[in-house]
């Protein structure tokens, strides 16, 4: 969903367009208002903003001014100037500055909803257009991706070859500064090219702000590794919701995982194992934007990550699937290890692999289902060598089986929760802003999450919701008390008694007097 952010200091100005535009636009622009320059600024540095509608004359900063500090922050930006000045030279400096649209306020509602229609349709086309130029990236970044990958699994990362590679690869890291890590889960696997085409397109997006290095680690994850300074951090999350916005826009959904600490180039091997425990106790959601935080790590794996063997490697990709939920990928993973186990003929290796499975398995059970449901008893998953290949394929089936609905269950119930919070919160702010933005602010969510949460859990869209609860407690004020059409219109949420009005007739098919008369007749 892009964002809008209106921006003029005469408030009954800036309060109908928000109310128009939001009606209009419904669950399609997550609109936001302001009324000075300084608290447009405030919510850039918090907020993505795709759609910038501002006046150009203001006390302070003037649109203008606040049309370049928008630019810095969110380069992709379409400003559209709306203003009572017909004066040439106002156009002339708004076509300098590069604006989207320069509109006079003269002109009425209708140019105004067409011309963000036009802005909102150009920046699809940006986004398409940015998926094409991804799409024939090159792969000049191919030797640290292998250098990232082998370090993630457990090898050795030289220095030498490290500061090779980034030389070679493009990319402005600093082999001497700790990174901070990531995980991306796409909501399905994906062809090669195109996974790395998606791939790349999120990194042509992040390389303006900060580097960031992608790197795949099967058919629809990839690890991340990126440097950013103070400043980046805290834009790093709406830079990174603009790119699930536009993977979203390609009929996929993106799910990222941040660590919030730092880790040695070294170290990487050690903080892929702690980010993938805690992706497994945090149980993400599809779409979601997580922070991970390492305080919380509960390690509860005794399994190397370095790969002595094909049957130990394909173990770790095992775990790795089970820990992030992507149950096709373990299916096909699963019958692969044990031909693997099947051919090996070295009885110290086969001893190996099958503790190897049984210490997997012991882990699994711990790690995932005590507290969700029963584990099954730990010496019951004591494997012995010579225990049937079939009968230990069919234990470690059952016992991901019960891991995937735990971890579905924990997530359904996650995101009903998320909903009752929404709804409580909307049902105690009636009178407050009850933006996308401003809800998830407030419940330390995302604004895209909070919202596809919303659509899939509830009956009714976001915004209907909040429409039925405003008309629910207006059609009680009106009914139970005899306070003026002007108080009830503040209390739930509109500005002016004018347009709560219009909006209570649009829904009741009467006016809020001839409610209040009715209701009363029946009492």
């Amino acid at each position: 969903m892009e964002s809008l952010l209106i921006v003029d200091d005469e408030v009954i100005i800036a309060d109908g367009l928000y109310h128009m535009l939001q009606e209009v636009f419904q669950d399609r622009l997550e609109v936001r208002r302001c009324y000075s320059c300084d608290e447009a600024c405030a919510v850039m540095n918090r907020n993505r903003v795709d759609i910038l509608l501002t006046d150009i004359e203001m006390p302070g900063a003037s649109g203008l001014e606040l049309h370049r500090m928008v630019r810095e922050r969110w380069p992709m930006t379409r400003v559209i100037y709306l203003t009572g000045y017909s004066d040439f030279e106002y156009a002339r400096r708004a076509l300098k500055q590069r604006a989207f649209a320069y509109v006079l306020k003269s002109e009425g509602d209708q140019v105004l909803i067409s011309t963000v229609e036009r802005a909102v349709e150009n920046l699809q086309e940006e986004s398409a257009r940015l998926m094409r130029q991804a799409a024939v990236a090159s792969e000049y970044a191919r030797q640290l991706r292998q250098l990232v990958f082998h370090a993630m699994h457990g090898g050795q990362l030289q220095e030498e070859s490290l500061l090779a590679a980034i030389k070679n690869s493009g990319f402005p890291f600093d082999a001497h500064r700790p990174v901070r890590m990531g995980y991306g889960m796409f909501g399905a696997a994906m062809r090669p090219e195109l996974l790395h085409q998606s791939m790349n397109l999120i990194e042509e997006l992040m390389r303006p702000h900060l580097p960031m290095l992608l790197t795949d680690m099967n058919a629809r994850c990839f690890s991340i590794v990126f440097q950013p300074s103070e400043e980046d951090s805290a834009l790093l999350e709406g830079h990174l919701e603009n790119a699930q916005r536009m993977i979203e826009q390609q009929g996929q959904q993106l799910t990222v995982c941040l660590m919030d600490c730092e880790t040695e180039w070294t170290a990487l091997g050690k903080g892929a194992a702690q980010m993938l425990e805690l992706i497994n106790q945090v149980s993400p959601a599809s779409g979601e934007l997580v922070t991970l935080h390492a305080t919380q790590a509960q390690p509860t794996s005794s399994m190397p990550l370095v790969s002595v063997s094909d049957g130990q490697a394909s173990l770790i990709r095992m775990k790795e699937y089970l820990l992030t939920g992507q149950e096709d990928l373990f299916a096909e993973e699963t019958p692969r290890f044990f031909q693997l186990l099947a051919d090996t003929s070295d009885k110290r290796s086969t001893d190996e692999l099958y503790e190897a499975l049984a210490q997997f398995m012991r882990d699994c059970s711990g790690a995932f289902l005590t507290g969700d449901i029963a584990s099954p008893a730990l010496e019951k998953l004591v494997i012995k060598p010579g225990t049937p290949l079939s009968e230990l394929q069919r234990k470690l089936n059952h016992l991901a089986q019960e891991v995937f609905n735990a971890r579905s269950k924990k997530q359904m119930h996650r995101q009903r929760h998320i909903v009752r919070q929404i709804d409580q919160y909307i049902a105690e702010h009636l009178s407050g802003d009850l933006s996308l933005t401003a809800i998830a602010d407030a419940l330390h969510f995302h604004p895209t999450y909070i919202s596809r949460v919303y659509r899939e859990c509830s009956s009714v869209s976001f915004s209907d919701s909040i429409a039925q609860s405003r008309l629910k407690k207006a059609c009680s004020l009106l009914s139970e008390t005899d306070q003026s059409i002007a108080s009830i219109a503040e209390q739930t949420g509109f500005n002016t008694a004018n347009y709560f009005a219009r909006w209570f007739r649009k829904w009741m098919g009467c006016t809020a007097q001839e409610y209040r008369e009715r209701s009363r007749d029946h009492a």
